[in-house]
């Protein structure tokens, strides 16, 4: 989806001096940031805090994996918990594309997942992976995603060696783009994951992109990189124009990107040889953020002043 501005709209020209910010995400980058480019502040929680997070528009019955810990999911074919067994723990190999397309998600549209076997319909089992960090017993939870409204969604799951199922009512809401769920424990909401969606426009974390040029087979592998709010925020990446030269008249004819990761993480490179990162400040990112104002914003870099990575720095100046 784009987006772009008609030359007759009427331009506020800003003046002032760049803004240069660094953020920390942990050596390990086990940090996910929410950074808002209009106060120039941002909200920072552990990435583990939670496995699931469910679409909380009103229409909305995207359901998505927490690619940034490993989460990985498998459509089991299965409509009763007593089908599902350790044989289905194989082959766990469905992630979410960070597009923001649901029908790129591990999850998918689950409400084609249904069948009726004569007393009604019966939603599919899927098999979520939470990761080798965890006993088998933890690792592996089977989950039926049952219904959404436009209030809340209704889940069942239980453990891999369990038949007996938890219900579970998530409700939606109403100021984040998304309800967080942690199956730590016996289950529960994550709040606050996110701060409110009208107050963020990018966020640092880890995910995973898909290489289609790897091999016969899309490659998913696990990058640090920024996701932008789906909350009315979009992006043109320019690599020609020098960042000073970006005049407001250039930044209000752009056609803008809505895709989630179309800042990404190939702003910086990696040396295999060396296992250094060098960031490339010749690529200039034009924001649109969630109250229509128009920054322009580059990387510098992405280490702190002791040379330990996950610290990016960037410059950013509003444009209109």
């Amino acid at each position: 989806m784009t987006s772009c501005f008609k030359k007759e709209d009427a331009l506020t020209l800003v003046d002032g001096n760049t803004t240069v910010t660094q953020l920390n995400m942990g050596a390990d980058y086990n940090k996910q940031i929410f950074f808002d480019l209009g106060t120039n502040t941002f909200k920072t929680n552990e990435i583990s805090d939670w496995d699931i997070c469910f679409d909380a528009k009103p229409s909305g019955y995207g359901v998505f994996i927490n690619n940034g810990t490993n989460v990985l999911a498998k459509k089991t074919g299965s409509y009763s918990p007593l089908d599902v067994t350790y044989e289905d723990t194989f082959n766990i190999n469905l992630y979410d594309e960070q597009t923001g397309d649901l029908y790129k998600s591990a999850i998918g549209d689950w409400t084609k997942y249904v069948r009726d076997f004569g007393g009604g319909p019966v939603n599919g089992i899927f098999i979520l992976d939470l990761g080798n960090k965890l006993l088998t017993k933890d690792r592996y939870k089977k989950i039926s995603i049952i219904r959404s409204d436009d209030t809340s969604y209704s889940i069942k799951y239980c453990n891999l060696n369990e038949a007996k199922w938890e219900t579970y009512t998530i409700a939606k809401s109403k100021t984040e783009n998304f309800t967080y769920f942690s199956f730590k424990g016996l289950g529960q909401i994550v709040k606050n994951v996110e701060p409110e969606k009208n107050t963020w426009d990018l966020e640092f974390t880890q995910y995973k992109h898909i290489f289609y040029n790897q091999g016969p087979d899309p490659f998913p592998y696990k990058v640090t990189g920024i996701l932008i709010n789906p909350n009315h925020v979009s992006v043109y990446i320019d690599s020609v124009t020098n960042f000073n030269d970006l005049t407001p008249a250039i930044c209000s004819n752009l056609k803008l990107s809505s895709r989630r990761d179309i800042i990404g993480y190939n702003w910086k490179t990696i040396d295999f040889g060396t296992y250094n990162y060098s960031v490339n400040s010749n690529i200039n990112y034009i924001i649109k953020d969630t109250e229509g104002k128009i920054y322009k914003l580059r990387f510098l870099d992405f280490y702190n002043a002791n040379r330990i990575k996950g610290y990016p720095k960037f410059e950013f100046i509003r444009v209109i």
